[in-house]
């Protein structure tokens, strides 16, 4: 896919919707991600006005309310990914006020990482020195506590039983629930790869996502997040590994 062939559709409003920056913004990020992926089809990126309306439409009304007369404002989605239109829309209304990104973000995930680490290196210790005294050591996973659990069912991950990987998913949860823009571009042009290169068929992606299931709606989602998460840290492993699967699925060379 060349970034020629893509409509861009914007509509400047720098009091209500997207400003001419974050316009532009857009377009580099989707112009980069176009020229690292170029299998992948995208024929339209717009706001949610265009997605709906027409030009000759444009009026103070129809630049907050879809054609069914609801308020892009109290949609839940930032944006979304059509795949039969190939097609990104994004909330012009809910995303107007966002920064365009948040460099801040890999210190909160690197915080959760070393909380897991920390655990991880005590038990290894207590673990050596129980094997050389013969007694048995419960798993890893077992040392995670109620208190874990409560905090990864607060980012909605709701798991049986308590893996490390599960706090590699409360990472991805985290960035998420930020909001800033390229966050959500990548999120958005994950979708488009696991679509254009059917990332939900491959084995490896599959096995992946099995492990960690219950912390991700569906396995597209799987792969937009853990996308999106290696996009904005090197932090997290679970999203390493699957940016490398998606390197290796794409024929794209690791940077």
């Amino acid at each position: 896919m060349r970034y020629e062939e893509i409509s861009f559709q914007f509509v400047e409003n720098e009091e209500i919707g997207f400003s001419k920056e974050q316009i532009n913004y857009i377009k580099r990020l989707i112009k980069s991600y176009v020229m690292q992926y170029p299998g992948v089809v995208l024929k339209i990126v717009c706001d949610y006005f265009s997605w709906d309306h027409n030009r000759w439409e444009l009026n103070e009304y129809t630049y907050t309310h879809n054609r069914e007369n609801e308020l892009y404002s109290k949609y839940n989605s930032l944006a979304q990914y059509n795949d039969e239109d190939k097609l990104i829309g994004f909330n012009h209304i809910r995303m107007s006020d966002m920064e365009l990104d948040n460099e801040q973000i890999s210190e909160r995930i690197k915080q959760i990482g070393t909380r897991v680490e920390n655990i991880k290196q005590k038990y290894e210790a207590l673990y050596s020195q129980c094997r050389f005294l013969g007694i048995n050591m419960p798993s890893f996973d077992s040392l995670f506590t109620q208190e874990d659990k409560i905090m990864l069912e607060e980012h909605e991950i709701v798991a049986d039983k308590i893996t490390e990987d599960y706090f590699e998913v409360m990472q991805i949860r985290l960035m998420e629930e930020c909001k800033f823009i390229r966050r959500v571009v990548a999120h958005e042009f994950g979708h488009a790869i696991a679509y254009s290169y059917k990332l939900d068929e491959d084995p490896v992606i599959m096995e992946m996502y099995e492990k960690v299931r219950d912390g991700f709606e569906d396995i597209q989602e799987f792969v937009a997040e853990c996308f999106m998460a290696s996009e904005l840290t090197n932090e997290v492993n679970l999203a390493n590994r699957v940016k490398e699967r998606i390197r290796e699925v794409t024929g794209t060379d690791s940077q």
